[in-house]
């Protein structure tokens, strides 16, 4: 986990990825930094319901309802064995191993919708990245999941008043824009 951040880090640092780009708008540790008591509920109700979500996001960006219902069935059954196997361990030692297995099943499931969703809306990361995420907390990931589609809003390095905002999104170059535009204040990159 720490190599894939010194990577990030760096690529940041050299000019190979942009820190600006794009990103999902839920972090993977906001439903404990931030207070807010839905974002909480999400990760709780998402600890049971990541297979739903699953399912749910992949029909919602297209996929085959055939498609959707394996990727969920096939989620569910690997979280389950995943915990029933736990509580069998308790009767047959040894349990545990194949227990794990089944958990980086599901975790493997998780990441591949996940890879899938960024590459779709050009979000900065890699699937080392996603699989880690997935790994350790899948029911942040799941939040993010249900939440892809919707921007992030806009972020400026300045305050501005609204009369003095040039929105401009992101890949626009100075051509597309009318010189009366450029005579403006400020920017606002608008994120996504």
């Amino acid at each position: 986990f720490v190599c894939v951040s010194l990577w990030r880090g760096l690529a940041m640092e050299f000019g190979d990825l942009n820190p600006y780009g794009t990103d999902f708008k839920i972090g993977i540790i906001d439903p404990f930094s931030t207070w807010n008591p839905s974002l909480l509920l999400n990760f709780l109700r998402n600890i049971f319901l990541t297979p739903k979500v699953l399912h749910d996001t992949s029909l919602k960006h297209g996929g085959s309802k055939v498609g959707a219902m394996l990727l969920g069935a096939t989620a569910a059954v690997l979280w389950s064995a995943w915990i029933v196997l736990h509580i069998v361990e308790i009767s047959v030692p040894g349990c545990f191993a194949f227990a794990w297995i089944f958990y980086i099943g599901f975790v493997t499931l998780v990441t591949s919708q996940r890879v899938d969703l960024r590459s779709h809306y050009d979000i900065n990361g890699n699937p080392l990245e996603d699989f880690f995420a997935s790994l350790l907390l899948y029911p942040s990931v799941a939040i993010q999941l249900e939440t892809v589609g919707e921007k992030a809003g806009t972020t400026t390095l300045v305050p501005l008043s609204e009369e003095s905002v040039l929105v401009v999104n992101n890949g626009d170059t100075k051509s597309n824009l009318k010189s009366a535009d450029l005579e403006m204040k400020g920017i606002v990159i608008e994120n996504g």
